[in-house]
Order: structure tokens, then sequence, then C-alpha cells
């Protein structure tokens, strides 16, 4: 079997946290420690997410993948896909513990702002007062491939219920203050990916939408599907499973043609309604994300 591209990296990767594991070891300060260690953990995921890359490479399947890492396929692949680092560990609760339903929401970046004075993400999306904004270096380790490298970028960032990433970018707050916040899965595939995570996520649901909504134009219901199919085939996994892969400028365009015919026909049902209104808001930010990215 031909060896793949990602093993020098996982290896790299895997041998830095060995030795800062090692550094800890050596440590005498507890706090230094628990410095490393946080450091480390975040290395092993980002060499866990290159091993998961030479399983992708060697045609493995999601359900082989998630099996080997102790995750559900759905959960491997959107770590994966979200372009960040891999974690298999979830934080555990006593019984005596708060209930999640009551647990304080994770302060997260969900929004960023670009050199150029483009706000990407959801910037609007927490009153005034409950956020705070800081400076983001943005010093990616593939800069030459990366759009937002070498820029300091400008974060918002606060209470967040949405789905929260393992990734912690260093921001620098307006006093000088230096910090480690968590990021959405929206900011790390801006930042890392592709943009298209939510748009992605908007897709699939108004697809379920459409699937229980009631007196759907034929032809409206046939745009979705089709938006649906070219979806899952932009993603690099239908590659690796042998399926015929889409651009991510067929993917947009599969989407706008929803669109048009949504404004067209005019679905009628309100689920329909809402989950159009959400695509097409969220098409307006990739589009805006796409023009800051050229």
């Amino acid at each position: 079997m031909q060896k793949s591209r990602h093993v020098p990296t996982t290896n790299a990767r895997a041998q830095n946290a060995v030795e800062m594991i090692q550094m800890a070891c050596d440590s005498q300060d507890p706090g230094r420690r628990a410095q490393i260690l946080a450091d480390a953990q975040a290395q092993l995921a980002w060499a866990l997410r290159s091993a998961v890359e030479e399983c992708v490479d060697g045609k493995r399947s999601w359900s082989e993948i998630g099996q080997a890492i102790g995750l559900s396929k759905e959960s491997a692949w959107r770590q994966w896909d979200s372009q960040g680092p891999i974690v298999a560990v979830r934080a555990a609760q006593s019984k005596t513990s708060t209930n999640a339903t009551t647990l304080r929401p994770d302060t997260a970046i969900y929004a960023f702002q670009t050199e150029a004075g483009t706000w990407l993400g959801s910037p609007d999306a927490l009153p005034e007062g409950t956020y705070a904004t800081a400076f983001l270096p943005f010093n990616p380790a593939n800069p030459e491939t990366n759009r937002f490298a070498n820029q300091t970028l400008r974060a918002r960032y606060g209470p967040w219920n949405g789905d929260v990433s393992f990734h912690a970018a260093l921001v620098i707050e307006a006093d000088g203050t230096q910090r480690r916040v968590r990021v959405t899965d929206e900011i790390l595939n801006l930042l890392f990916g592709d943009g298209q995570t939510a748009l992605r996520r908007a897709l699939t649901a108004l697809v379920q939408a459409t699937i229980h909504g009631d007196g759907i134009d034929p032809n409206f219901r046939q745009l979705v599907e089709n938006a649906a199919h070219v979806q899952a085939r932009s993603v690099p996994a239908a590659a690796a499973q042998g399926e015929e892969l889409r651009t991510p400028a067929e993917f947009v365009q599969a989407v706008q043609d929803v669109l048009d015919e949504g404004k067209r026909s005019r679905p009628g049902d309100p689920r329909v309604e809402l989950a159009l209104q959400r695509l097409d808001s969220i098409v307006a930010d990739y589009t805006a994300w796409a023009r800051a990215a050229r």
C-alpha cells in the first residue's frame, strides 16, 4: 500500500507532543506543568487529525475511522471537515455536577473582521455589552495556502450556545492581556477551510423541512434534492470513496438555483420559508467570505 503523504506530519506532531510531555515531567512549577500539558493536548489533537488524513488517503470508511478513534462516524467527519484539530476526549461530569441543560454557554469567538474591514461569521448574533473584541494575530502553519495568513484580525467573542470547536485561538485584549478563546465550528471553517460549513448546515435544514413540508412545488423539491446531491459530492470524502467530486462553485450554484426557484414558486410551508430565509442569509455571508478571501 502506498504511504500517505501525511505520515511525516503525523510523526512530527506526535513527537512534538512527546517532547512537551517530557518538559512537563521535568518542570517543578505546577502552573507551568499545566500550561505545557494543555499545549501538548492541542498538539496531539493536530496529530490525530493528520493520522485521520492518513486513513482518508487509505480509503478507510468513516465508520472505520470513527470506531478507531472512539467517535461516531458523523462526529469524526464533522471535526475533520472543519479543517481543525480532532479531539476524541469529552469532558466528564459527576452525578452531582450541574445538569447539562443548565450549564453556562461556552465563551467562543463567533465572528472576526479582516484587515480590509469585512466582518465574517455572525457579528450581530449577541447584543451590545455581552461580547468582547480583541486582536487575533493569525499565523497558521500553512501561510502559503491560507487566505488570511499574517493578518491581525479583530475577533468578537462571548457566550455561545451553538457548536464550539476544541481549537482555542490566542487573542490580545485592549490592555495587552493574552488569553486563549475557543472558536465556533463556523469560524474554524472560515479560517482554515472552505467557508462552507454553515452553508451545508443551512441546506441540510432546508432538505429536512422540504421532506416534511406540505404542497411543495415539484420543481423546487427537485432542485433541493439536486443541491443535496451536489453537497454530498463536494467534500474530499466523496473522492476518497470513489465518487465523482463536485467543485465548491458547483455546490454554490446548486444552492443559488434553489434560492431562485424558491423566490419564484414561494413554497408556502412556514418551515420551508424559514429555512429558505436562513439559507439566503448564509449565502450572503459566504459571498462576503469568498470576496474577502480572494
